[in-house]
């Protein structure tokens, strides 16, 4: 795997991006099965339970950047793990700007070890994806990269600016049917990973703190909201994963 000539906090930060899901001209979907073994059979983890975190949302709200953080994490596993404010991101391509910059599925190259709570050693891959419903993508396009994303995470963040709102829920719901409708096709069960809403730069504190708590009282505020306007009360929890959750950041982009 290559190793990237930038440092975090002096520790070589191991690995580079790999697209294992690409997106031809006509917008139809592709394994690229090499490049998806490169990632999964390494020696020292392909014996591993594999955690996909991925990181899915609209365009341009920095996906691509809030992975370059995660990145410095198992390297700098400290009080200031977060690294300097000022060095530049590394690892995930991006860029400024209001086209997308990521296309199809990508993962990133090195797994990181790790042991989980019941003290279970697992291998943690991160994942990148394609905007939802970007500029340039048709809406099938779309839809059937953040079905697959669901389908293949173990932690999905969902990642909005500023503010949670009621269509970003109904859009992951869609989601979250189609790939059980496509679970269901497959003979397979309709059991899904966790779900994490991750709001960037929350402008309004004084209403809902910045953290999970401030972001579980959004998220209730936004379903109670709906189960007044609808008989038939939409609930993200009904195919959805087993933990919702939603978490405000201050000035995270």
């Amino acid at each position: 795997m290559a190793r990237m000539d930038s440092a975090a906090g002096g520790k070589r930060l191991v690995g580079e991006p790999v697209t294992v899901i690409r997106v031809d001209e006509e917008g139809k979907l592709s394994l690229d099965s090499e490049a998806l073994q490169s990632v999964l059979l390494q020696k020292d983890v392909q014996n591993l339970p594999v955690v996909v975190l991925l990181v899915a949302g609209a365009i341009r709200t920095g996906k691509s950047s809030i992975l370059n953080v995660l990145l410095r994490f198992p390297y700098l596993q400290c009080r200031d793990w977060l690294g300097e404010p000022n060095k530049p991101l590394e690892g995930f391509p991006w860029k400024s700007g209001k086209d997308a910059h990521t296309e199809g599925i990508v993962f990133w190259s090195h797994l990181f070890r790790a042991t989980t709570a019941d003290k279970k050693e697992v291998a943690v891959l991160l994942a990148d994806t394609q905007d939802s419903f970007g500029t340039n993508s048709s809406t099938a396009e779309s839809v059937h990269i953040c079905a697959l994303s669901v389908l293949i995470s173990s932690i999905q963040v969902f990642n909005v600016m500023r503010n949670l709102q009621l269509d970003h829920l109904q859009h992951l719901q869609m989601y979250y049917e189609y790939g059980k409708h496509a679970q269901e096709l497959e003979g397979g069960t309709s059991d899904f990973g966790r779900c994490v809403f991750l709001v960037r730069d929350w402008e309004w504190p004084e209403d809902c703190e910045f953290g999970w708590e401030g972001g579980e009282r959004l998220l209730q505020k936004i379903l109670g909201t709906e189960s007044k306007k609808q008989s038939d009360q939409m609930s993200c929890a009904t195919c959805a994963p087993t933990s919702n959750r939603a978490s405000l950041l201050e000035n995270a982009s």
